[in-house]
């Protein structure tokens, strides 16, 4: 009889353990058309964009990243349901506007796998005469989770 408490107690942390579980796979399956978020972690890794190898870091909702492109650098803020990126552009060899510098957005696809968006020169977030998509791939598999 002593055991039954025993495993009572042990059935009830399996049950809260698995429901936890379930809970963060909704969580990372969610997006911006749901009432859930996204873990801004899943933007973290290698992707392979028409821009080169860009490599993320993800810091709460903040973004950094490198990619090949003259030595191009990526600062920005991941939106607060996780599938949308708002950032800064930069590279060589003086990394400020107009020519150097400008403006991106990206939107995580539902599989987290790819993002597609637009960039401009400056303060301009459109695909105008001086502009245009930015794609990439994942390399590497998300932190989310972890």
């Amino acid at each position: 009889m002593k055991r039954l408490p025993r495993i009572l107690v042990a059935l009830s942390v399996c049950a809260i353990l698995i429901a936890a579980a379930g809970r963060l796979g909704q969580v990372q399956a969610a997006g911006k058309d749901s009432n859930m978020p996204v873990d801004p972690k899943l933007w973290e890794g290698k992707w392979k964009t028409n821009f080169g190898i860009l490599e993320t870091t993800v810091s709460e909702h903040n973004i950094k990243g490198t990619y090949t492109w003259d030595q191009g650098k990526i600062v920005g803020q991941i939106a607060k349901h996780g599938t949308d990126v708002s950032a800064t552009w930069s590279e060589s060899p003086d990394y400020k506007p107009p020519k150097n510098a400008g403006k991106v957005t990206w939107t995580l696809s539902a599989d987290h796998n790819s993002f597609t968006g637009t960039w401009g020169y400056g303060d301009s977030f459109t695909n105008g005469t001086r502009g245009g998509t930015w794609t990439g791939v994942r390399v590497t598999a998300a932190s989310a989770g972890d």
